[in-house]
């Protein structure tokens, strides 16, 4: 339908344009081609635009944006509108149209290989009649490092402790750290991490002579960047093990007495008392049991 403003000579002439009575004050004579919409709206009214909220802005953690998900929303009082959304930053569409599902517009920012630092979105919302942006923030965090420390238990005395363990770093920063049994400094060393919480592994730490008791041993990493990280580990010295007994014998015999029976002891150094037969009796002497004693002392 071509509509267009009309001169004086050709209004005796001109056809009118038939709209529903509710839109006769709003009658326009136009010299230009009207589009399907305009159209539309001479005889419906006027379409109201959708009403857009891209959302607060949000600090996200680097090692959460796997799993972020940021939400819009978009209405639009003519109920008979379809609505749909898409996600820019700057002129880069991160998602193309899709139909708005009950009021929101979701965007999950996982595949989008954000960096560290702010990304400004525009959420752009369509009735097919009005595009209509929002815009909100995005900042990406550096995020602290991980460290899980090895080496707690219970040792017996004597027994070396081995301290170890992994850190990781979502961000892949070089992280410096430190360990302390209690407030005594023992180790210090950086290491390289490897982006994505890869973990690797700390160099051991070997502690000797421990007392018996507990000890505690805390790690502290530090990224240079996010608060110190640490942990504690305990490790309890204990004494569970009965002792040994190792008797030595004596290499020479010690200069001894020898002892008849009680009741004919002779106390001599190197002497046996014998008990000799009477003469009528024809039977040979015999000697009493021999009992050794260090010199100089009695039975």
């Amino acid at each position: 339908m071509i509509m267009r403003e009309m001169s004086s000579r050709e209004t005796d002439r001109a056809c009118p344009l038939f709209l529903p009575s509710h839109r006769l004050d709003e009658i326009r004579l136009y010299s230009r081609a009207l589009t399907n919409d305009e159209i539309l709206e001479l005889y419906t009214g006027v379409n109201s635009e959708p009403v857009v909220d891209a959302g607060e802005d949000v600090d996200i953690e680097g090692e959460d944006v796997s799993s972020a998900v940021i939400i819009g929303s978009a209405t639009d009082e003519d109920v008979e509108d379809s609505l749909q959304y898409r996600w820019l930053e700057g002129d880069t569409i991160l998602l193309d149209w899709t139909i708005v599902e009950n009021g929101e517009c979701p965007l999950s920012l996982g595949s989008l290989g954000l960096g560290i630092g702010s990304h400004t979105f525009t959420l752009e919302v369509t009735d097919g009649h009005h595009t209509v942006p929002d815009l909100m923030m995005v900042t990406i965090e550096n995020s602290a490092p991980n460290l899980a420390p090895s080496g707690g238990g219970v040792y017996q005395i004597n027994s070396p402790v081995t301290l170890g363990g992994e850190v990781s770093d979502y961000d892949g920063d070089r992280l410096y750290y430190k360990w302390l049994h209690g407030d005594e400094q023992i180790d210090i060393g950086e290491i390289q991490t490897i982006a994505g919480n890869v973990p690797v592994a700390l160099p051991n730490v070997i502690v000797s002579d421990l007392a018996l008791g507990t000890h505690t041993f805390t790690l502290q990493v530090n990224d240079s960047i996010n608060p110190i990280q640490s942990k504690n580990i305990i490790a309890n010295i204990t004494d569970s093990e009965a002792p040994t007994l190792a008797p030595v014998a004596y290499k020479s015999i010690p200069s001894r007495v020898k002892v008849s029976s009680p009741t004919h002891a002779t106390i001599a150094a190197g002497q046996s008392h014998c008990r000799q037969s009477s003469p009528a009796v024809n039977h040979p002497a015999t000697c009493g049991p021999t009992i050794y004693l260090p010199t100089g002392r009695s039975p």
